[in-house]
Parts: structure tokens; sequence; C-alpha cells
């Protein structure tokens, strides 16, 4: 299946989705929504767990104000207080993620609510 023809039917699911979006999503450079990802099951007939590995799954955004399971492994490591602070190297490393997926958790859960500060002085994220 072409990417134009997997856009064409993610549109039903949601009616942004372009071919630009599939190959994003192809690249792993952002997530599809809960919705998109049911329609990426049923166009490619392939589960989820066979399309992104169970941590990628996690940054999926959830609907009806229920948190992802990344935002609540955030909620646990990332400590209070900028003196706390731990680096973004360490985080990636505690959630077994590349720098580029802990980074999309964190912009994940800073959209689910979750108050995350980046000390832009080099001294990692922190909650207030």
């Amino acid at each position: 299946m072409t990417q134009p023809q997997l856009s064409q039917i993610l549109r039903e699911y949601d009616p942004r989705i372009d071919t630009g979006m599939v190959s994003r999503f192809e690249q792993e450079v952002c997530f599809p929504t809960e919705d998109v990802l049911r329609g990426l099951e049923t166009a490619l007939q392939a589960d989820r767990s066979d399309l992104y590995s169970e941590l990628e799954l996690s940054i999926v955004p959830q609907k009806n104000g229920k948190i992802s399971p990344i935002t609540a492994q955030l909620a646990d490591i990332i400590p209070f207080g900028r003196v706390n602070a731990i680096s973004r190297e360490m985080l990636a490393a505690k959630l077994n993620l590349s720098d580029r997926h802990m980074r999309q958790a964190v912009s994940l859960a800073r959209r689910e609510g979750l108050v995350i500060i980046n000390d832009q002085g080099g001294g990692g994220y922190y909650r207030s």
C-alpha cells in the first residue's frame, strides 16, 4: 500500500491526515493518535504491537482525558524542584527511550497536563 493510499484511508479517522503525516509516522518523527492507530490497524490488517514497540505505544496520546502510561512514568521519575532536576540523558536512560522519543514523551505529558520545566541552563527537567 502506498502512502497516498494509506493517507486516504486514514482521513476517515482524522481528516487532517495527509501523505506527509503518514511519512512522519513511518519515520517515527511523531506518533498517531489512538483513533488513527485504530485506522492503521484496520488498513494494514496488523495489530498495533506489530507496528510499534510497547515503549512507542506508551507515547500514543490517549482519549477521554486519560493520561498515557508514559505520562504516569514521567510523573514518577521527574523530581520536584530545580535543585533536583534530572538530565535529559538520565531521563531517557530511565525510560529506556531514545532522546527523540523521550522529548516526544515529555511533550505529550505536558499536553496531558503534567507541569514539566526544562532548565535552559542545562540543569535538566524538573516538576513544579
